[in-house]
């Protein structure tokens, strides 16, 4: 059986879905609200609280990132980089929280909450920047 005989063809990049247009639809009103930094049992912890306007987290990635490593994925294992929701609010925003690296890492350093969607769609990355103060 040929490619183009296949059941299983690939996928359309020019097509497009409701999800997707949803997606283009909305991006324009995502941003960050606020950035906090506390300590809780488990270390510093950094909290955004992100306007998804009608996105749910689901259609994006927040991800919580040293400034010196924005450009470079190598530095910074993805799992550990990654913001997860754990509280959403009926206005369309949503808190997303991460551990901050250890104590031995520099925490005054700036870091890049960055919000992404799914790299199909190609929408512009969005990235607010903030500074955790040494205590």
């Amino acid at each position: 059986m040929s490619a183009a005989e296949s059941p299983i063809a690939p996928r359309d990049a020019s097509v497009r879905s409701p999800r997707a247009d949803r997606v283009r639809e909305d991006w324009r009103h995502v941003h960050v609200d606020r950035v906090s930094v506390f300590l809780d049992k488990n270390g510093r912890r950094a909290r955004a609280v992100v306007q998804l306007a009608g996105l749910s987290p689901a259609d994006v990635q927040v991800e919580l990132i040293p400034a010196s490593a924005a450009d470079s994925d190598s530095s910074v294992c993805a799992e550990d980089r990654r913001m997860w929701n754990t509280q959403s609010y009926e206005n369309g925003s949503f808190v997303f929280e991460q551990v901050l690296p250890q104590p031995d890492v520099d925490v005054s350093l700036e870091w890049l909450v960055r919000i992404s969607a799914d790299e199909a769609l190609r929408e512009p990355t969005i990235r607010y920047a903030f500074r955790v103060a040494r205590s």
